[in-house]
């Protein structure tokens, strides 16, 4: 097997991983894309939403105050009508009998106007209620792909920076190693490469066998020295004789 063959495999084998990345990421794109387009139409239809109940809550305040009015005219009415009557101004009486027809009239469509604001009201709260529920899903949604997308682009890196240190890109710590390495070789000394030892020269093995020229050891110096010190101990002492004087 030629030695470029395994080399050649990874990168194929990484270009292919590339290739299902790279579809896995338009897949994800198109899906973050689809997912706010949603998102996005969703808030535009809440906005809707809020701003038709905002305009039947005015619409409520303004009937309601209407309502209010014809009501409280209505007592009056039926009061001046009473009146009339007890005065015996039974033409005038009939004349308020009229109008307080009318204003009966008119608070009934006031009263009818309440019931269906109220109850376009309620559908309304329901379907914005929805709206809101649906909106925060979409949201929820959303921010979760975006973070699977950039957890998936951070394992991604790190598999190219670790498959770039297999293919022969050296890490720091085999960096160091190699620094090591070569810190170890320039502090040997220079001697160490050398094979064998050069030959001695013929006269200096004649001076050693004579003796001469041979360095002497310090062990060989002290011994010296107490063989010396030792030596006036050893020898005997020499024996005076006294002459005796001849007569």
């Amino acid at each position: 097997m030629k030695p470029g063959i395994p080399f050649l495999a990874r990168v194929r084998s990484q270009l292919s991983e590339l290739g299902s990345t790279v579809r896995d990421a338009v897949r994800e794109a198109s899906s973050q894309r689809v997912l706010d387009e949603q998102l996005q139409r969703m808030n535009e239809e809440v906005r809707i939403l809020r701003r038709e109940l905002d305009t039947l809550n005015a619409q409520w305040i303004t009937t309601q105050e209407r309502h209010d009015a014809v009501t409280a005219k209505l007592v009056e009415r039926e009061a001046q009508a009473l009146a009339a009557v007890k005065a015996g101004r039974h033409d005038l009486a009939r004349e308020v009998a009229a109008a307080i027809v009318g204003l009966e009239f008119e608070r009934d469509a006031e009263r009818a106007l309440l019931a269906r604001n109220a109850s376009h009201r309620t559908e309304l709260r329901a379907r914005l209620q929805l709206g809101e529920n649906l909106q925060r899903r979409l949201g929820h949604e959303l921010d979760l792909l975006r973070t699977a997308a950039a957890v998936a682009r951070a394992e991604d890196a790190f598999a190219e920076r670790s498959a770039g240190a297999t293919l022969g890109i050296p890490t720091a710590l085999e960096s160091l190693g190699v620094l090591r390495a070569r810190g170890t070789v320039q502090a040997q000394p220079a001697s160490l490469p050398n094979e064998g030892t050069p030959p001695e020269d013929p006269l200096d093995e004649k001076l050693r066998a004579a003796g001469i020229g041979e360095p002497r050891s310090p062990v060989d110096t002290v011994l010296d020295r107490i063989a010396a010190q030792a030596e006036p101990l050893t020898k005997p002492k020499r024996r005076i004789s006294r002459r005796k004087d001849t007569p």
